[in-house]
């Protein structure tokens, strides 16, 4: 699940958006846990993203599957990363081991990671107007 924070919204409350659009569900008992920030190019000038991930232990409602996605379900020591952005490899298995990071990627204009940066925190801040 993932998308942009609507003007006026703060992360969690797009967090949160997100996902009862995507999958039809309201997360509780939910947790940040990742900030990543991604160095990339979008139409070949260069732009910055900053990504913060949550991992939630429950959730209100059923999961449904949306014009926006279908949900699959794969056990975490069988993860498809083939199949994933190249940089989920790389931070992915930390954070569903129950480590919190802060990381940074930077990708050529052909989304080729240069290189990264993952450093395991004890806590994770929002910096938010």
């Amino acid at each position: 699940i993932g998308g942009k924070v609507d003007y006026g919204e703060t992360v969690e409350q797009g967090m949160i958006r997100e996902a009862k659009e995507e999958i039809c569900v309201e997360p509780v008992d939910y947790e940040l846990v990742a900030k990543i920030v991604y160095n990339e190019f979008m139409y070949g000038e260069p732009v910055v993203f900053e990504t913060f991930v949550y991992i939630a232990s429950g959730y209100i409602g059923e999961i449904m599957a949306t014009d926006e996605m279908e949900p699959s379900w794969f056990d975490v020591n069988e993860l498809p990363f083939d199949k994933m952005f190249g940089d989920d490899l790389y931070w992915l298995p930390q954070v569903l081991a129950g480590e919190k990071i802060i990381a940074e990627f930077n990708f050529d204009k052909d989304f080729n990671i240069l290189n990264y940066s993952v450093k395991m925190v004890n806590c994770i801040t929002l910096e938010e107007d």
